[in-house]
């Protein structure tokens, strides 16, 4: 790598996910590299140091410091083991690093390896009198002939962060010629080497903000979000949190609640949302790590509201008018459009101005005539749409059962009631019907005949000529009596009138046909 030197000892941060269950990712060491003498080692060489962990953490990267021309040229291998309190070591880590790898801005080169958590040994064991502890030994090991420069002397280059931060406790530094690699030394030197480091991170609380969200600006006041806050290391601290969009606090720090509640209200006095997309932040903290996790809300327009008043009705048909009354509303104060529209008829139409906070406004009533003809007889349908201009339109439904239910007036008046001369011929007969619907629509005409007397052989004592039902006539004849012996015949006519909604009335005219000698 380049052969950059810099007074300012740097601390690489590998930055995870604001949920993860760990702190970011800290160096155990850092370097100042103006205070580094370094040699090339001599054939092999195996250094590093052995420690105590004080508090449980994670390791997630071994590494190497390496200053100098850009990349390593061989391959080094570093490892970790445990020291076994009862005697012996396990290796539980190791990554090979190099050729060619490339250096981070510390001049460290970091292989990543599966994350190995360590944890403190609360129990010693004892022997003797005396008591051990389990201890832990990071080494890297470096081949004969390498050019890769290693920091071997003085330890004053590097300072253990790890060590000062109280999450190790250093027990010595270690150096010697290796072969073997894989069952590194035992004894410390008294030297002050150092080339080998790794990365860990320390347990944090867990902050989940909970799925997006989309909202109506009118759903605000009655929306929560539902964030939570787990510790899988509880502190002596309980957990607070605090929700947050951008710098502005929504929620100040308070105990998270039961079931790992971390929730946050919507409501008052959090303020109104514009209409858009935020990004809601939950901060949880354990006293000693705060952690963050975000979530979407996004706030839409809220439709507009429509209710026609009344919802369904019954007019008599050509009697009543019809009369529909409506109130809109829209929670963001925008002006509404709207249609009173039937069958694809747009019946009326007009805009209003509403409020902010979806107080409701009256529109002008719906006023149909009786008698329209697009109201027939039956159940009608009658839509009110509504937009807002922004969302699409919503409607409502208003039914109009159109009836009839009175029978039609009906006085039928004939143009005569005596058949004369009796002479046996047909007589016409004009009966004026005066049929008359109350609403005012068209009736039906139907007529019968009946006699008290049963026809001459071969005769037809009646024809109906014609039912005009416009004119209100009827045209029949009527046969005269003349057969002696006998008396007349009275003839039944009746007159019956039907409107369009099946209602009837119905009257009875009796027109006499005297016998021959009859007389007035």
């Amino acid at each position: 790598m380049r052969s950059q030197k810099s007074t300012t000892a740097i601390v690489i941060l590998a930055v995870l996910s604001a949920c993860a269950a760990w702190a970011h990712a800290e160096t155990a060491a850092t370097v100042d590299p103006a205070a580094i003498t370094w040699v090339n080692a001599a054939g092999e060489l195996a250094v590093g140091w052995r420690f105590f962990v004080d508090q449980e953490i994670t390791i997630t990267h071994l590494g190497v410091f390496d200053d100098g021309d850009d990349g390593l040229t061989s391959t080094h291998t570093v490892g970790l083991w445990r020291v076994n309190k009862t005697g012996g070591l396990t290796l539980m880590a190791q990554a090979n690093i190099g050729p060619g790898a490339v250096t981070e801005a510390d001049h460290h080169v970091y292989v990543d390896i599966p994350d190995l958590t360590i944890l403190p040994d609360p129990v010693p064991y004892v022997l003797n009198g005396v008591e051990y502890y389990e201890r832990w030994v990071v080494g890297v090991w470096s081949p004969a002939g390498s050019l890769d420069p290693f920091i071997m002397q003085p330890r004053e280059a590097a300072t253990i962060t790890a060590e000062a931060a109280g999450v190790i406790r250093m027990q010595s530094f270690l150096s010697r010629g290796s072969a073997v690699f894989t069952y590194p030394w035992v004894n410390a030197s008294d030297y002050d080497h150092f080339g080998v480091n790794f990365k860990y991170q320390l347990p944090t609380p867990v902050a989940e903000a909970g799925p997006d969200v989309a909202i109506f600006t009118s759903a605000q006041s009655v929306t929560t979000i539902a964030g939570t806050a787990t510790d899988p290391h509880p502190g002596p601290q309980a957990l607070t949190y605090r929700w947050l969009e951008g710098d502005v606090v929504l929620q100040d720090w308070a105990a998270v609640g039961a079931e790992d509640a971390a929730t946050l209200s919507l409501a008052a006095p959090v303020p109104a949302f514009s209409i858009g997309t935020h990004t809601l932040t939950l901060e949880v903290t354990d006293g000693a790590f705060t952690v963050s996790d975000t979530m979407t809300l996004t706030v839409s327009n809220t439709p507009p509201q429509a209710q026609p008043a009344p919802t369904t009705q019954a007019v008599e048909f050509y009697m009543d008018a019809i009369i529909i009354a409506a109130e809109v509303s829209d929670f963001d104060g925008d002006t509404l459009t709207y249609e009173w529209v039937k069958d694809g008829v747009v019946l009326d139409s007009g805009s209003v101005d509403t409020p902010a906070g979806g107080a409701e406004v009256a529109i002008p009533d719906l006023a149909i005539a009786a008698g329209d003809s697009r109201f027939p007889l039956g159940l009608n349908e009658v839509t009110l749409v509504v937009s807002d201009g922004v969302n699409e339109a919503v409607s409502a439904t208003a039914s109009v059962d159109v009836q009839d239910t009175r029978a039609p007036t009906l006085c039928p008046i004939p143009s005569r009631i005596i058949l004369l001369p009796p002479d046996g011929q047909l007589k016409p007969v004009t009966i004026w019907a005066n049929a008359c619907d109350r609403g005012g629509g068209p009736t039906t005409l139907s007529v019968t005949v009946e006699s008290t007397r049963p026809p001459a052989p071969g005769q037809t004592d009646y024809y109906i000529d014609s039912i005009n039902n416009q004119c209100d006539v009827i045209q029949m004849r009527l046969r005269a009596e003349r057969r002696i012996p006998g008396l007349g015949r009275i003839y039944k006519v009746t007159v019956t009138a039907t409107d369009q909604g099946g209602n009837q009335s119905s009257a009875i005219l009796l027109i006499l046909a005297p016998r021959l000698g009859f007389c007035l």
